[in-house]
């Protein structure tokens, strides 16, 4: 399908001049500020981070998601993004990654006591 970026501070009026809240399901309300290759370049700049820092590629899928959650609510701008994807890193790996440090902990503590 066609999608259509609209600016969220514009309000849409039908063609007798009411406000309506969504023009049609094909309307993505997102900030001018906010373009679609920064948001590319974010997510390619995190993953790089992750396999990095070791972090697992679905701890930083979700946060992508997470991250594009909030985009369409339009509480990210230009900027503010790094900072938000940051966020939603750290809520991602809370999620995501609790049970493989506590094997890897458990892991640790077993060669310890051999």
């Amino acid at each position: 399908g066609k999608y259509t970026l609209l600016d969220p501070t514009e309000a849409l009026h039908d063609d007798s001049g009411r406000v309506i809240a969504e023009r049609d399901r094909e309307s993505i309300r997102m900030p001018p500020s906010l373009t679609l290759s920064k948001i590319r370049s974010l997510k390619q700049q995190a993953l790089f981070a992750c396999v990095k820092a070791k972090i697992e590629v679905s701890t930083c899928a979700l946060a992508c998601i997470y991250f594009e959650r909030i985009c369409l609510d339009c509480r990210v701008d230009k900027s503010n993004r790094r900072l938000s994807f940051a966020a939603c890193l750290l809520i991602a790996a809370k999620i995501n990654e609790a049970n493989s440090m506590l094997a890897i902990s458990d892991g640790i503590k077993e060669n310890k006591s051999d």
